[in-house]
């Protein structure tokens, strides 16, 4: 079972599913201290943005999983907005997904 999955549209507008079954101790360490700076409102939203993407690309650790592609191919969906979209990703493997989205409602994202 996949704990973290991303689909993002390439330049030539194909979407292609990225997965990732395992996410370590470290990285689970890394994900909570970014969301206890979330919480205490360290960020802008722009920061926000910067540092769910930075995150997210540490997390898959695939060459094709880039800054610059996670900004150009994720799909922007205006009910959730960007950083909600990509924090729903993280906070999955901690909670289950239902509990992410929870969290993100209660924190205003």
């Amino acid at each position: 079972m996949a704990l973290l999955s991303i689909v993002i549209k390439d330049k030539r507008g194909n979407k292609k599913t990225y997965v990732k079954d395992y996410v370590s101790g470290f990285q689970v360490k890394r994900i909570l201290e970014f969301g206890a700076q979330m919480e205490s409102g360290e960020y802008n939203d722009i920061q926000a943005l910067d540092e769910a993407v930075k995150l997210l690309v540490t997390l898959f650790k695939n060459p094709e999983v880039t800054y610059d592609s996670v900004l150009e191919g994720l799909c922007y969906d205006p009910e959730k907005g960007f950083v909600n979209t990509i924090m729903e990703e993280i906070l999955t493997p901690l909670n289950g997904r239902d509990a992410a989205k929870k969290r993100l409602m209660s924190q205003g994202y």
